[in-house]
Formats: structure tokens, C-alpha cells, sequence
């Protein structure tokens, strides 16, 4: 079967392709796209972006892309895939993709790993009660302070925060919105729970946020999933999602509208 080299344009944060995109990623980027990764979008309204749409059949996008609603799709007829190299689409493809027939791919399968290393480390951590631990033995200064029994519960969506039992450690490592920030703030500012929280709603929580200083939280900027040399498994899932189209085989890592209620 013919192999085309389909035109792809970039669209992600400034300063994210070259942390995205090695050497050796860009060089088979190259081989199976008809690309210039040098020219990265950060804003489909920016200079050169309207000629660069024009032209482009897949958007190969990461995070800080912007959304590609219907303005975007006016602006780029040829458009007919969107391969995102990071988890959740639902940032980045509007419902005029579906309505239009974009196909779109995401890399969500390799981001998964980091996050599921870190999700069981914080796990492990919570069993022995390091939150409550660390302040305990900072305040006991030269004795050993008493033994507290923990217990570890990953966080997906957590409704009934109250049926928590006390000294449980909620984790999420998911989306942000999935827990009810009220809740939980004022179940951890009582100190009946702890927290491992590394996604918020919003994204950066506000600077009086009461989470900053709590001592039974572990708050961490979104880094559960891929960062450093992690990012590189997150590319090369695209390249390949984009080797496949130019082959004509449908994408390995296909995301359907129908199955978006069902992800974070």
C-alpha cells in the first residue's frame, strides 16, 4: 500500500515541541509527515496560522493547543484528523469536529503509565500515613512520635466525602472537576482527611486557597502524568497514529465521541 507523507501542523504551548519532539522524533516526524516543525500554533489567529491551516490535513497538537472549534474548521478546509500527543481530547476537539468527521487519536494510553507509577507510589505513601507522620515527627523533635494507621483510597469521583473514614487519604491523579472542591476543602481543613492532589478545578488554585498550607495535603502542579524524557513515549504514539493514517490504516489509539463521558 502507497505511503502519502499527509501536511501536519503543530499546535501546542510555546517552548512545548522542543521538550515534545527529539532529534530522533522530529527526523521520523519527518518521514511520515509533510511538516515543518519548526512553526508551532499556540493561536490558530496568529501570524502565518491562516496559511498554515489552509494547507494542513492532521493537527498534531499537545498541551496549551487551542481549541479547534468551528472558526478553526472554516479556516482549514483540508483538515481531517486531529492526533493530540497527551491524554484527554476534551480540551481540544469541539463538537464541530465530530459534526465535521474529524477523526481524532490520543496518546493517552502512553501518558497513563507515569500516572499510574505515581498514583501507586502516593498509595504506598499514604498506607504508612506520611502526611501526618512527617508533622507529627516534626513537632516530636528528638522522640519518636505515636503510630497513626493509614489508609489509601485513589480518587476517581469521590460524592459522598463524608463516608470516608477518618485518617483515609483521597488521591486524585485524574481531573480536577471529578471531586467537589468545597467538599473536600472543608473535610481536609477539619483535618478528619488527607490528600494526595495533583489535578484542581480550577488548574492553579487561588492563591488563598487554604490547600497550599494544610499539613495533611500533598499538593503538586499536574506532574502525575508525563514530564522529561516521559514526554517522548507521548510522541512517538503520535508519530506512529500519524505513520498509520499516511498508510490508510485507521488509527491504533482511535477516540470515539460516544466513549468521551467515560474518560476524565
Amino acid at each position: 500500500m502507497a505511503r502519502r507523507r499527509p501536511r501536519t501542523l503543530l499546535a501546542m504551548a510555546p517552548g512545548l515541541r522542543s521538550r515534545l519532539l527529539d532529534d530522533a522524533a522530529t527526523r521520523r516526524l519527518r518521514e511520515v509527515a509533510d511538516v515543518e516543525p519548526e512553526f508551532v500554533l499556540d493561536d490558530y489567529a496568529g501570524p502565518g496560522a491562516a496559511a498554515a491551516l489552509a494547507q494542513a490535513e492532521i493537527l498534531l497538537t499537545c498541551w496549551g493547543a487551542p481549541a479547534v472549534d468551528a472558526r478553526t474548521l472554516a479556516a482549514a478546509p483540508r483538515l481531517r484528523a486531529v492526533v493530540h500527543a497527551a491524554g484527554s481530547v476534551k480540551q481540544i476537539v469541539t463538537d464541530a469536529c465530530w459534526e465535521r468527521g474529524i477523526v481524532v487519536s490520543s496518546a493517552a494510553l502512553a501518558n497513563s503509565l507515569p500516572v499510574a507509577e505515581y498514583t501507586v507510589a502516593m498509595v504506598l505513601l499514604s498506607n504508612k500515613n506520611v502526611l501526618r507522620l512527617r508533622e507529627d515527627y516534626r513537632a516530636a523533635r528528638g522522640r519518636r512520635p505515636d503510630r497513626h494507621q493509614g489508609h489509601g483510597h485513589v480518587g476517581n469521583y469521590r460524592r459522598r466525602l463524608a463516608l470516608m473514614r477518618d485518617g483515609a487519604t483521597l488521591i486524585n491523579t485524574a481531573r480536577g472537576s471529578l471531586v467537589d472542591g468545597s467538599a473536600l476543602t472543608a473535610e481536609l481543613t477539619s483535618g478528619r482527611l488527607n490528600a494526595v492532589i495533583d489535578v484542581t478545578e480550577p488548574e492553579v488554585l487561588p492563591a488563598d486557597s487554604p490547600l497550599y498550607d494544610l499539613p495533611n495535603v500533598l499538593l503538586t502542579p499536574h506532574i502525575a502524568g508525563s514530564l522529561g524524557n516521559e514526554l517522548h513515549r507521548m510522541a512517538d504514539s503520535a508519530i506512529e497514529e500519524i505513520a498509520r493514517y499516511g498508510a490508510g490504516l485507521p488509527f491504533a489509539h482511535a477516540v470515539r465521541r460516544e466513549d468521551l463521558h467515560r474518560t476524565a
